[in-house]
């Protein structure tokens, strides 16, 4: 019980059960025995101008005790020694701030208030529907104002809105000002499943949800009420979550228990050649990194490159060890097609044939050469030829190359070949010797003679009367066409092309 209690020299005395205290406070030194007045004084700074929020800034300079009552007049009190407080508020006041000794015997009041602080209500949207809403709340001080919205709207409830940002300018006759926007969402899920091995059940299904207050409920088609889902067997799971203010989201989460892989497949540049060629996969639904091995090739690469066309087999692992088996197909790109049509000299020895290639398949522009280099190229015809074997070369864009031969004969008048239907030549073409036969002997002595498309005579040989077959030596010709003829009797009585190879 305190007794005897004293008011001396700027100092605090009493008597109690401990004995006698003499208590003072100095702002400089603290407490202790020193003069000091026991009225509390304190400065209240308002800091709203410096942060946009309703705070105070209370000093308290003389106390002449050990703890002093701050009230900040909106129900809120503080009891300390501190010397020192901060205080935000809700609303734009007016509030009276007041510090007053333990006892209540000394007490100062300043007030304070927040024209321009405004505050709102708001709740948000639901994704499927807009039926969020915003109350705004005018300073208790404004009794005549203007509100206009981004919206075009005036007023300070608006509903039925959709998530986005929602902006206010706020005038009122004291000359507040307030612009402010305020954002109005919509609840979003995050799923995160996991990956397991076939065969597995180890499945994990995690769900957050933005809105997710106390009251909102989770229910899966498999009659789970929780955010999170273990043990799964590969397959689909279908949520409904229903928020605290009623949305109602369903979404489907698939627990996967096998790769999942694209393949960008390349041809190659020509047919049946491996260079440009390409396999680029893609994989997903595993845990990377992923591991790619060809078998066939006891390879590790991804891309493939350069192996040409082909089924070729892919084992496809991920970090947890799971495996899987591809077969990934690289076609052929299609083969160049080379045909002709000719044109053959009009007589031996004449330059005026001509041999007009049809090309297929090949990438433009493409360049052709040909052997014997007879002729001019127009097009891709061959013009000014004599007659002969020709043998072509067309190499394409890709440097695809394609081999093709032609040949082109001497034409003959038909009046001018006697029929002899009685001989036959047998190889032709030939590489190194011909027979020829005649079906019954000889009546006359002959001559055979072979000559080239230039009209060079090559070879010439007598043949006796009675004989019925003769052998000759073709191998030391080049490869080309050449004309026989066989004449005895005053005349040229058979006549045809041979050709060596």
């Amino acid at each position: 019980m305190v007794s005897n209690l004293s008011l001396q020299n700027g100092t605090v005395q009493w008597n109690d059960s401990t004995g006698t205290h003499i208590r003072g406070y100095n702002d400089s030194l603290g407490w202790g025995n020193y003069p000091t007045t026991i009225v509390p004084q304190f400065y209240l700074t308002d800091l709203y101008a410096q942060t946009g929020l309703p705070i105070i800034h209370v000093r308290d300079y003389t106390i002449g005790t050990d703890n002093v009552v701050f009230d900040f007049g909106d129900g809120t009190t503080s009891i300390n020694n501190g010397h020192v407080l901060w205080h935000q508020y809700n609303g734009a006041g007016p509030f009276t701030v007041s510090v007053s000794n333990i006892s209540g015997t000394a007490s100062q009041s300043q007030s304070i208030s927040f024209p321009c602080f405004i505050t709102y209500n708001k709740q948000n949207s639901c994704s499927q529907i807009c039926n969020g809403s915003i109350e705004l709340i005018p300073p208790s001080t404004s009794t005549q104002y203007s509100l206009i919205w981004n919206t075009g709207d005036t007023l300070t409830t608006l509903d039925s809105l959709c998530p986005g940002n929602y902006i206010y300018t706020f005038t009122d006759t004291s000359g507040c000002i307030e612009s402010d926007t305020i954002q109005i969402t919509a609840p979003t899920i995050n799923v995160v499943t996991n990956h397991m091995c076939a065969d597995e059940c180890i499945g994990n299904i995690a769900v957050s949800y933005t809105e997710g207050l106390p009251q909102t409920t989770y229910l899966w088609n498999t009659g789970e009420t929780v955010p999170y889902l273990s043990g799964l067997c590969a397959g689909t799971y279908t949520l409904i979550v229903t928020s605290a203010n009623q949305c109602i989201d369903t979404i489907s989460a698939t627990v996967d228990s096998s790769f999942t892989m694209s393949a960008t497949v390349v041809s190659p540049n020509c047919y049946n050649f491996n260079y440009g060629s390409s396999i680029t996969i893609n994989a997903s639904g595993g845990q990377p990194p992923y591991e790619y091995f060809w078998p066939a090739l006891q390879w590790n690469s991804n891309p493939l490159v350069n192996e040409g066309a082909g089924v070729f087999e892919l084992y496809l692992s991920d970090h947890t060890g799971c495996t899987d088996t591809f077969m990934i197909t690289v076609p052929d790109p299609p083969q160049i097609v080379i045909t002709s049509t000719s044109v053959n000299p009009s007589c031996a020895g004449c330059s005026d044939g001509i041999i007009a290639l049809n090309i297929l398949n090949a990438t433009p522009p493409y360049n052709i050469t040909w052997s014997p280099n007879f002729g001019t190229l127009s097009g891709d015809s061959i013009i000014n030829l004599k007659a002969g074997i020709y043998f072509i070369e067309v190499t394409d864009a890709n440097s695809c190359v394609k081999y093709f031969h032609d040949t082109l004969f001497v034409a003959v008048d038909i009046n001018e070949i006697p029929a002899y239907e009685n001989v036959s030549i047998l190889p032709n073409p030939a590489s190194d010797k011909i027979m020829i036969n005649f079906n019954s002997p000889l009546t006359v002595d002959c001559e055979i003679s072979i000559h080239d498309a230039l009209g060079q005579v090559m070879l010439k040989e007598k043949i006796i009367r009675g004989v019925t077959q003769t052998e000759i030596d073709i191998s030391h010709f080049s490869s080309s066409i050449y004309f026989i003829e066989i004449s005895g009797g005053g005349s040229n009585w058979y006549r045809n092309t041979l050709i060596k190879y």
